[in-house]
């Protein structure tokens, strides 16, 4: 195999952090207020890839695997986790299991460290089958768990760090194959990942993405949707649409609009590009009309104002 490549991706805004995941197509929305420190480090094995992921704030996480590719995640520490809608509450972190082209929709708390397997899901599969050959089809489209216990993962990473922290000579290969084969015998023995969402769950799950789709599809044309235009695209009552949000994502409808729309006037600002336009334009390209309140409740959510983001995003280009 050719030789490990190893990079690191330091990054003071979520959306910065999104841009480490090639593998992926995935918006990043910084939740929990305050100034955002994240930190990505990638080891890249062949056809394997070890990430590891870290940010001091909450964020929520939405978008889809690209390519034949297919991942399995974890957290390092125990938290209770939010994944497509379902709060996982177990004795260990749980390793969830993404399809190539299935959809991520998970939250994550700050100060947590999320490690990733990605690697090629026809290699996995093959793998998997040699342990369970009538192993059934998996089920395409979301996150699953796979494992109630990721300790064999991270007790398998932390060994990869210490032995590159401390150049001891390893055979990648071998390596990489230890890990594959760890997933192959963890995927041969789970029926989760066949198994279909409770209906009471997915009917609200359905509403929720819906709802979600059409609020990001009216941002994408600088639309802001009403409540009125999001219950109809949804096909739902305010009351069931409030109720589907606050169950599964913790917040209203009009606060989740309200942060994706924040989130994306500061990944505008703080682009390397961003020498050509001003805070009044972001904003308004943004519905917030009013000025005054833009900057008070940008400050408020991301610990700095937007001139400093949009200078920040000058300097980058060189063009301060």
């Amino acid at each position: 195999m050719p030789e490990p490549t190893y990079k690191e991706h330091a990054s003071e805004d979520a959306g910065g952090q999104a841009d480490a995941f090639d593998w992926s197509e995935v918006e990043y929305c910084q939740v929990g207020a305050g100034r955002y420190d994240g930190h990505v480090s990638h080891l890249g094995l062949g056809g394997l890839s070890l990430r590891r992921e870290w940010q001091n704030r909450d964020i929520h996480k939405r978008g889809a695997a690209a390519g034949d590719f297919c991942t399995l995640s974890f957290f390092e520490e125990r938290v209770d986790c939010w994944c497509n809608g379902r709060r996982y509450e177990l004795p260990f972190s749980p390793v969830f299991f993404l399809p190539a082209g299935g959809e991520i929709d998970i939250y994550v708390k700050g100060g947590t460290t999320l490690g990733y397997v990605v690697l090629d899901q026809p290699v996995l599969r093959r793998r998997a089958q040699i342990l369970e050959p009538a192993l059934p089809p998996w089920r395409k489209g979301d996150m699953s768990v796979m494992s109630d216990d990721s300790r064999p993962l991270i007790g398998l990473m932390a060994t990869v760090r210490e032995r590159r922290r401390l150049g001891v000579r390893t055979d990648w290969a071998a390596l990489a194959a230890r890990f594959t084969d760890i997933l192959a015998t963890g995927m041969a023995g789970s029926s989760r990942v066949q198994a279909p969402l409770p209906s009471s769950f997915a009917a609200k799950h359905q509403v929720l993405r819906r709802a979600r789709n059409y609020i990001s599809d009216c941002l994408d044309q600088e639309i802001c949707p009403s409540i009125v235009d999001v219950c109809r695209k949804a096909g739902v009552s305010q009351r069931t649409l409030q109720y589907c949000f606050v169950e599964l994502m913790q917040m209203t409808p009009m606060a989740f609009l309200r942060i994706l729309r924040l989130n994306r006037a500061r990944s505008e600002l703080g682009r390397p590009n961003a020498s050509g336009v001003s805070v009044t334009e972001v904003a308004t390209r943004h519905a917030f009309w009013h000025l005054g309140n833009f900057a008070r409740d940008f400050r408020l959510h991301f610990g700095e104002t937007p001139s400093e983001v949009l200078a920040r995003g000058r300097r980058r280009a060189g063009c301060a």
